[in-house]
């Protein structure tokens, strides 16, 4: 999907949304409330405005909306489809046309970057970089970095540092419950997340995880359909699965993920009786799927992960 092709679906007034930032690159998600001619109204999170478009909207419609420009008081929007990532293009803030080096670490920040909708300038490549350097840290901590200042939150000091430690190691599974409290200070410093942030609460269970992924503030309510849960499950005859339940239009769906074909063979025999199970729960089950997937280090490595290129990188 070439954004860049497509004209500016959505204009709002800046004197709309008094003291809310909306900076080019950013993405954020709303919801039609009501159409009528060439107006619609949506809800951003508390705040209700109107724009102007030539595409019909339905009431009820979630958007995922693309910043194009904020400027002369007047908000340009685009439409991105929810599945696809890849057209984003960042074209104005490259990192090589800024002098950085395309390194495999300048596209993993890159990547992550859009990947929790924040915007891609040399600035912040460049701190995160510095950061990782003088801290000793590996490359890995980069997502969970970028996660992090999506939601507001900064790391400064020695104990965020181990406090960040202690959070890659909830994120991979490899942490006890009695250790939760060494992080607690870290992620309690804000209930607001920023534009496009993404809201992760977990618990472990046994040697087992369980993740509730949800876009918005901390303040906002959950949703069935606004959220995904996932398992990690440490199983001793199939290794590590991870088991992915989001609502869609009404219906449950699954996804089943495992680290070898054999296993993938031996989970989709039992994958009527799982559908079956759930069905007489009570629960409308609709897509109920088994893939093969190399093992993934967090939890960010179940989020999609956008394609980087010349030809499309800009924000």
């Amino acid at each position: 999907m070439n954004l860049n092709r497509i004209p500016s679906a959505l204009n709002i007034s800046a004197r709309q949304l008094p003291g809310l930032l909306l900076a080019p690159g950013q993405i954020i998600n709303a919801q039609v409330i009501k159409a009528g001619g060439s107006h619609i109204l949506l809800q951003y999170g508390s705040h209700l405005f109107k724009a102007r478009t030539r595409l019909t909207l339905k009431p009820g419609l979630n958007l995922k909306l693309l910043v194009e420009s904020n400027k002369d008081g007047l908000i340009n929007l685009k439409i991105v489809d929810n599945n696809d990532r890849s057209g984003v293009r960042l074209d104005n803030a490259a990192p090589w046309l800024a002098g950085l080096q395309p390194d495999s670490n300048t596209e993993t920040i890159t990547r992550q970057l859009i990947k929790f909708n924040l915007p891609v300038t040399p600035e912040i490549i460049t701190e995160i970089n510095r950061f990782l350097r003088k801290n000793n840290l590996s490359a890995d901590f980069a997502q969970l970095l970028i996660w992090l200042k999506s939601v507001g939150i900064t790391v400064d000091t020695e104990q965020d540092i181990r406090s960040l430690q202690a959070l890659q190691r909830f994120f991979q599974g490899l942490l006890a419950g009695d250790e939760e409290n060494i992080f607690f200070n870290l992620l309690n410093r804000t209930e607001n997340l920023n534009l496009g942030g993404l809201n992760i609460y977990g618990w472990p269970l046994g040697r087992h995880h369980v993740y509730l992924l949800k876009p918005g503030a901390k303040s906002e309510p959950v949703r069935p359909d606004n959220c995904q849960l996932v398992i990690r499950v440490d199983s001793a005859a199939l290794q590590e699965l991870w088991f992915v339940v989001a609502l869609f239009e009404n219906a449950m769906t699954v996804n089943i993920f495992c680290t070898e074909e054999l296993f993938k063979n031996i989970l989709e025999t039992e994958a009527d009786q799982l559908r079956e199970t759930l069905q007489d729960a009570g629960y409308s089950v609709g897509d109920l799927n088994v893939k093969v997937h190399k093992s993934w280090a967090t939890i960010f490595d179940l989020l999609p992960e956008p394609e980087i290129s010349n030809v499309n990188l800009q924000v």
